[in-house]
């Protein structure tokens, strides 16, 4: 472990190329003792996804990292909320042309137009590891499979490169986790909620199994989506919205 940098206390490592920075970080695992924060970065990702199995578009100068941190894994969908909180406000400190929103359950969205997605994996007991995607300098194209029309950093007017974001966003990350472990779920929520696309309004959202329609209603004290349907209120832990 010799080959990492330092920054603050994480442990980071940048690569030229790999297949997903999550699946390099998952190799290290068990992490020594001496290192419970540790971020993988990489120029280039020849086989990045999302969630629900879609595919991630990497494209050169664009930002692909994996945190892997000691977490409750009871609360893996409060990670969820604080790392896509945390791209919130890294993203507005750089002041982006459009309005920034969040789609549950952790996409970001400027301009309505999705910047940057994350794929949480809960790989080793109390152990998460955080993948996520930032449209920085490019804007992949428009395909059929896309559920959103893609957005970057540079196309809303911000100049900055992956790696001074990604230092910019860890500070973000750190002082959102702080919040957390002082004031507990409910400000993470409230905080995730006053941000949120679609609150409100009624949505679709699609999960593994099956096609729900509703009411946004806001989320429960764990961060799952609570849709009023016709006969019921549904609480959901995972899925696709759309509007």
């Amino acid at each position: 472990m010799t080959d990492f940098s330092r920054i603050d206390d994480w442990f980071w490592k940048d690569f030229v190329t790999t297949s997903s920075t999550n699946d390099e970080l998952k190799k290290l695992l068990p992490l020594p003792k001496n290192m419970e924060k540790v971020i993988i970065t990489a120029k280039e990702q020849t086989a990045g996804r999302g969630r629900l199995d879609h595919k991630w578009i990497s494209m050169n100068g664009n930002l692909f990292m994996s945190l892997g941190i000691n977490w409750n894994l009871q609360d893996i969908a409060i990670l969820s909320l604080i790392s896509s909180l945390a791209l919130y406000q890294t993203i507005k400190s750089y002041t982006p042309k459009g309005e920034i929103l969040l789609k549950w359950p952790n996409d970001v969205f400027i301009d309505y137009k999705k910047v940057s997605g994350i794929l949480i994996e809960s790989v080793a007991p109390s152990f998460a590891v955080v993948g996520i995607g930032i449209n920085i300098a490019q804007t992949p194209k428009l395909e059929q499979q896309l559920l959103y029309l893609p957005t970057s950093l540079k196309e809303q007017g911000i100049t900055t490169d992956r790696l001074d974001f990604m230092k910019n966003y860890l500070l973000f990350f750190d002082k959102t986790i702080s919040a957390f472990h002082q004031y507990g779920n409910s400000a993470i929520i409230s905080e995730w909620q006053q941000k949120a696309l679609a609150l409100g309004n009624n949505i679709k959202v699609k999960t593994a199994k099956e096609e729900i329609f509703g009411k946004f209603l806001g989320l429960d004290n764990k961060g799952m989506l609570l849709l009023q349907t016709e006969n019921d209120i549904r609480t959901i832990s995972t899925g696709d919205i759309s509007f």
